[in-house]
């Protein structure tokens, strides 16, 4: 009976250890041929041009307004490079006696700040400051616009 044991303990090593070998070589030939690496490269869909120059900061506009009138700032261009239409939002710190609003060429205002975008397309934006007609004058404000 010994011997009939050893025997099968050899059996089971000349059978098992090859088998136990061959599926760790299919394991690991599974997992080189099953990766996949991936460059992925991230653009901004969306540019902002001011007074015709790429902007990817902080515009600074001086702007001498008039108590009571209403003054133009730079002209914004906003270009969707994208491949879907893009809202972009506008805001701005709010500053009491001074009404800021959005509008296009056409002297339409954009409703809540939201523009639409279509894929492709431009919108013309000018940002719209009106001081109060009662605020002191001589008073530098700064006012900071967030584009989205």
């Amino acid at each position: 009976m010994k011997g009939g044991l050893k025997n099968m303990n050899k059996k089971i090593f000349m059978f098992g250890i090859p088998l136990l070998c061959l599926a760790l070589v299919s394991a690991g030939v599974m997992l080189y041929y099953g990766q996949i690496n991936t460059t992925v490269t991230v653009t901004q869909p969306i540019n902002i041009i001011y007074n015709g120059t790429a902007i990817e900061g902080i515009i600074e506009e001086n702007i001498d307004c008039n108590a009571g009138d209403s003054c133009l700032g730079g002209l914004i261009i906003i270009r969707n490079n994208g491949e879907t239409d893009r809202t972009v939002s506008m805001s701005s710190t709010e500053i009491e006696g001074i009404s800021v609003k959005y509008i296009n060429h056409l002297a339409e205002e954009f409703i809540n700040g939201e523009v639409i975008i279509p894929e492709g397309n431009i919108a013309t934006v000018f940002i719209k400051y009106s001081p109060d007609k009662y605020l002191l004058g001589g008073s530098q404000i700064i006012i900071e616009t967030t584009i989205e």
